[in-house]
């Protein structure tokens, strides 16, 4: 159910007469307040979904506190997580990459902000299986493509 609303949350978002097109769903885990992910930016939109311990996210400067079941979305604003020193619980977010098919089409849309520094393609490709030949499957992911030990990928494309 939380991937379906969230494809109809970017449904939503698109201007009319405009499809969807998924890009990537990426799956981070969050083990302690000691994990952080760094400025960035995405060349398109994402709806991102806060599970478990609460964490502040920086949206181009100003701090949101993100609970349990809160909803994100963002159009390619630079955004991060920053360390939260003492928090033992962990947090899950699941991030869903997406555009319009016209945006596609024309070559717009990629999770990476910068061209091969995560990948050649329009996914994201975690540096560690950058550094390998295959990418190793985890059973820990539920059956998903392991990226690294705290994230899980899937990819799809729906033109």
């Amino acid at each position: 159910p939380l991937l379906a609303v969230m494809v109809e949350l970017a449904r939503c978002s698109l201007h009319d007469g405009h499809e969807l097109a998924l890009v990537q769903l990426i799956v981070n885990h969050f083990k302690n307040g000691g994990n952080e992910v760094k400025p960035h930016t995405h060349r398109c939109r994402q709806v991102c979904v806060s599970l478990g311990a609460s964490r502040e996210v920086v949206v181009e400067g100003s701090v949101l506190q993100m609970k349990h079941g809160d909803c994100l979305p963002l159009a390619g604003e630079v955004h991060s997580v920053p360390r939260a020193t003492g928090l033992s619980a962990s947090r899950i977010s699941v991030c869903l990459f997406y555009g319009s098919n016209f945006e596609f089409a024309r070559g717009l849309l990629c999770v990476n902000a910068t061209n091969g520094k995560f990948g050649n393609s329009h996914w994201w490709v975690h540096p560690e299986d950058m550094r390998r030949e295959t990418a190793v499957a985890d059973d820990s992911c539920g059956g998903l493509s392991s990226l690294a030990s705290d994230t899980c990928y899937f990819a799809s494309l729906d033109r």
